[in-house]
């Protein structure tokens, strides 16, 4: 048999505030009864992150495009690059900015 496992310790990786097991296992899209070990499995085979890629162009007819990639790590923090950015029929020079955003149901 495998060493204990601490709750408490296990989850506080994925929260950072206390809440209710139950309501992991919700998220989680668990079906009642659910198990401690069961809902420390689900929550290891998580990804540590995930990086969501998306196309961007302008549509002012300037030609302007590239990629953004947002990488969301499970302890909550992300970073976002701006990828392959080109232009045609612009001069080499030009002040500009691209903005992105996440948005969640």
């Amino acid at each position: 048999m495998g060493q204990p496992v601490n709750c408490n310790t296990a989850i506080k990786k994925y929260v950072n505030h206390s809440v209710s097991l139950g309501v992991v296992a919700r998220k989680l899209a668990m079906k009642a009864p659910v198990s401690v070990g069961g809902l420390i499995t689900k929550l290891n085979a998580m990804p540590q992150s995930r990086t969501l890629k998306q196309d961007w162009t302008t549509s002012d007819g300037s030609n302007m495009g590239g990629t953004v990639a947002l990488t969301l790590k499970s302890d909550g923090t992300y970073s976002v690059n701006f990828d392959s950015i080109n232009h045609t029929s612009l001069p080499d020079s030009i002040d500009f900015q691209v903005r992105a955003y996440l948005a969640a149901p």
